[in-house]
């Protein structure tokens, strides 16, 4: 389970994200711990450490970015031993796999064997909307500049399979009327290079042709707004 990473919630959508988090710490055999090693240890960290030592799990703790010039890794451990912490800590790059191998053969000690719960080639349990909906959020995160993605959500309004051609009409819903110019841009470019790029990897994704049209709307503030919050579906 990929849970949304730790904050001090500030609105509804915080809430949610808390609460989604704590309920996987619950359910979960073992739990997989990302530090950011490359930034001096926050008032939020701590406090997740916190969490995570009252979960009583076993905990593989996977300190990143030891690629960067700036580490905090021993200030990072010494928080961790001071909690007495059931963990194995282990020092990584994502960026460029090292220590990759390491981190998964220490998650494999930890886990036991269990009952498979789903078939041996599924990927995931998310149906296809849902990818084709993140695949979108993907693009917009990475096209857009920082404060507008947090506040993107996206609604599929249609998802229709036929013979040579996926059909998929989407909305981006964003939380400002001046947000809504930048997800555009000017004569259309930025919702353009959005709808390209998801278009190829959701055509990489289905191998057929895909037609995708997106539209953006506002709905302001939604993330401070329960009902809103809940018709995104987050529940």
């Amino acid at each position: 389970m990929d849970t949304p990473g730790y904050q001090i919630a500030k609105n509804k959508l915080g809430d949610y994200m808390d609460k989604v988090m704590r309920a996987a710490l619950e359910d979960a055999d073992m739990i997989l711990y990302i530090i950011d090693g490359s930034v001096p240890i926050k008032a939020g960290e701590k406090e997740l450490m916190d969490i995570v030592t009252s979960a009583n799990k076993n905990v593989v703790i996977a300190i990143n970015k030891i690629d960067k010039d700036e580490s905090h890794i021993e200030e990072i451990i010494g928080e961790i031993n001071s909690r007495k912490l059931n963990s194995i800590t282990v020092p990584i790059s994502a960026a460029n796999d090292d220590n990759l191998d390491k981190l998964l053969d220490e998650i494999k000690k930890v886990l036991k064997p269990g009952p498979m719960y789903y078939d041996g080639e599924y990927l995931t349990d998310k149906p296809m909307k849902f990818i084709v909906s993140e695949i979108i959020r993907q693009k917009c995160l990475n096209f857009l500049s920082d404060e507008i993605p947090h506040g993107i959500n996206i609604e599929i309004l249609k998802y229709e399979e036929k013979e040579d051609a996926v059909n998929i009409d989407a909305i981006i819903y964003c939380e400002r009327e001046s947000h809504k110019g930048m997800v555009i841009g000017k004569e259309a470019s930025m919702i353009k290079k959005i709808r390209l790029a998801a278009k190829k990897d959701i055509k990489a994704m289905l191998d057929t042709e895909v037609n995708l049209k997106l539209n953006v709307k506002v709905a302001k503030n939604w993330r401070k707004n329960e009902d809103q919050v809940k018709f995104f579906g987050y529940k």
